[in-house]
């Protein structure tokens, strides 16, 4: 009799705790639907989330995130959460702000940014129209320093695209982020990777370019609809890269990368250790002069 009294109450004890592990019921059907049983109470990241309510299953993190690590947009150490200025890196001793900013000010600081931004973009709406007059010319110049390595079967192209952080839009920047960003992408876009993939006839690759749902619409407005259609249909989600194919489609081991500095929208400099070329816009035209 003891016997059985005991196993019941260990039955009991059993089941209010399989009830009370199912936090969200609905979650939890919705999740045995596309996967067992097994794998929607697994936590693979051993933050006590379980699958089924973990937004970020191989990240860990805290319940009240959805299981996803806390964000730190500005990289400054101090998370989002906690950051008065979440995209101008600072002190923590400031609440994520840096000294020149007291903490109430960070949204007049922001707005002052934005404005100077888009004040930018209309003094250089044409920027494209006088960068496709240069960007065939620096990507035959560059190749042509690499000759030998560009017959090489082994060897693909790699463009220094948009790799500085990006911040959604009506977020502020201390820096002129944005700013590099917007003539990147002026410069390089969907017609030049086309020419350079059909005359070249090698693999394009473009580091760091984070697709995902946070970015895509300050993407898509910041390069253009047909760049950003383009680009999106070659991306390497795992890997944060743009590949696209040669004909041959075979991996090279290694690329010829191409990198431009700004150091004016009209002063452009090629970034390379064997010959430094500066191009110039003027009078209507481009000129170049070894730095």
């Amino acid at each position: 009799m003891n016997m059985r009294k005991i196993l019941l109450l260990f039955l009991l004890t059993v089941t209010s705790f399989h009830a009370q592990s199912i936090e969200n019921p609905e979650a939890f059907k919705k999740c045995r639907k596309e996967f067992n049983k097994k794998i929607c109470l697994a936590d693979e990241d051993k933050d006590n989330v379980p699958f089924y309510l973990d937004q970020c299953p191989k990240e860990g993190g805290p319940i009240e995130n959805g299981g996803c690590p806390w964000p730190d947009t500005d990289k400054d150490g101090t998370l989002d959460k906690d950051d008065t200025c979440p995209t101008i890196p600072g002190l923590p001793e400031n609440n994520g702000c840096p000294r020149s900013i007291k903490q109430n000010d960070c949204e007049k600081f922001c707005k002052k940014q934005q404005i100077k931004y888009e004040q930018f973009q209309t003094e250089h709406q044409d920027i494209g129209k006088v960068y496709s007059l240069l960007n065939k010319k620096i990507l035959s110049d560059v190749l042509n320093l690499r000759k030998k390595d560009l017959r090489n079967n082994d060897f693909g192209i790699s463009f220094g695209y948009i790799q500085f952080s990006l911040v959604p839009d009506g977020s502020c920047d201390p820096n002129p982020t944005k700013i590099k960003n917007y003539l990147i992408s002026k410069f390089w876009n969907k017609d030049i990777f086309e020419y350079a993939s059909k005359k070249y006839n090698k693999e394009i690759l473009i580091r760091r370019m984070y697709f995902d749902e946070y970015f895509n619409p300050e993407l898509e407005k910041l390069m253009g609809t047909e760049t950003f259609q383009y680009l999106l249909q070659y991306s390497d989600k795992e890997n944060n890269n743009i590949i696209i194919p040669s004909k041959s489609k075979k991996r090279p081991k290694d690329y010829i990368s191409i990198y431009i500095q700004f150091i004016t929208p009209y002063k452009i400099e090629i970034i390379t250790p064997a010959s430094p070329t500066i191009y110039e816009y003027k009078n209507g035209q481009w000129e170049s002069y070894q730095k």
